[in-house]
């Protein structure tokens, strides 16, 4: 287990927008007074939630505690329920970082222009359409995500 210097128990819950719902968890108040909020509203963080690795982001709440959504398959590898007590261990992340699936990385490094128009993209919105490469489960819907990012990419 790695070092992590934020630590807290807490319960599973739920956050609901509109037609969405997500699994979640809020962050206790005085570990977000400890945090850089003022200067990552949306805070990335890596760490251990029931036992297994996660990265993640806490998001803003206009009214209540900042919350971060359960990924779904620590929710399955874990067996979690709303209103279970989970234990959660985390640091902050490297708020720039951006990790590419290996179709993606491997479209951009046959496309210089690409790459560079890409790489001009904030984290943030890199990170999104990496997330939709990521998560497409037939290799066509992968590559058909792919060519979606590169006709945004405007090149």
């Amino acid at each position: 287990m790695e070092f992590y210097p934020y630590e807290f128990d807490t319960e599973v819950t739920t956050r609901d927008f509109g037609s969405y719902h997500y699994v979640c968890i809020n962050l206790p108040a005085e570990i977000e007074a400890a945090l850089p909020f003022d200067a990552y509203p949306r805070l990335r963080v890596k760490g251990e939630m029931a036992g297994y690795d996660f990265e993640g982001a806490w998001q803003p709440q206009k009214d209540g505690p900042r919350w971060l959504m359960i990924p779904k398959d620590i929710q399955k590898a874990a067996s979690l329920r709303i209103d279970d007590s989970i234990h959660v261990a985390f640091g902050i992340a490297d708020q720039d970082a951006v990790t590419e699936p290996p179709e993606l990385q491997d479209a951009l490094r046959e496309a210089p222009e690409a790459r560079d128009a890409w790489d001009a993209w904030s984290p943030g919105k890199r990170r999104g359409y990496c997330y939709a490469v990521e998560k497409a489960k037939a290799p066509a819907t992968k590559q058909k995500r792919i060519a979606e990012i590169f006709d945004q990419l405007e090149i």
